[in-house]
């Protein structure tokens, strides 16, 4: 009978760890599962930290045919900020213990990150509207698909960084919108373009939905 009570009690007990975290989670998953896709997302940051870097720079030297190299210089050295930021906050996080670490919290704070890293990406059309022509806005435009591109497939598991990392640079697109149609169709081209450079390296990413 005593075998019999205490596996009841173990099962009981399994439930009701069950039903607290799902009660207490923020997003309806077990904190087993809220940590799991907040692990993946510090790990893609990590793994990916120079490939931003190398976007950034590349803006940044093709911005140079427009502006002074001078203001593309800063304008990159802002990037490295909000980029070093994350990549350090997440090693951070990949280094505190699993049974410890306050998801919550870290979710938070990863989230302002990724919030200010969109705002310094949108930040580029402050940068080219110093230059002249619509070449500059065409150039800004794409720099901001590409960003967004890449903060989307970065934070496929988080949710909430996704929606904070694009709406700055959703913003930097609908300042655009004054732009005349044959400048936006010209947009639309070019984005169904470079869509089809990242479309493999989606289909090959360990994000499953």
């Amino acid at each position: 009978v005593e075998p019999e009570f205490f596996t009841r009690r173990k099962s009981t007990m399994r439930e009701v760890r069950y039903v607290r975290e799902k009660l207490t989670s923020t997003t309806g998953l077990l904190r087993a599962d809220d940590y799991e896709l907040l692990r993946t997302y510090a790990q893609q940051r990590v793994n990916t930290a120079i490939a931003v870097l190398v976007l950034a720079a590349a803006i940044a030297g093709m911005a140079t045919f427009w502006v002074l190299p001078t203001y593309a210089l800063f304008w990159f050295c802002m990037m490295l900020a909000p980029i070093i930021g994350v990549h350090t906050m997440c090693h951070k996080f990949l280094n505190v213990s699993p049974d410890t670490v306050s998801v919550p919290k870290w979710r938070m704070a990863l989230v302002i990150a990724q919030f200010a890293e969109g705002v310094c990406w949108s930040s580029i059309l402050v940068l080219l509207s110093i230059g002249e022509g619509k070449s500059a806005l065409i150039f800004g435009l794409t720099s901001l698909l590409m960003s967004g591109a890449l903060t989307v497939m970065l934070t496929a598991t988080l949710p909430r960084a996704v929606y904070a990392g694009l709406f700055p640079i959703a913003v930097g697109i609908a300042l655009l919108l004054a732009i005349d149609a044959k400048f936006w169709g010209v947009v639309v081209m070019g984005g169904a373009v470079i869509i089809l450079f990242f479309l493999p390296w989606l289909d090959n990413s360990p994000v499953k939905s």
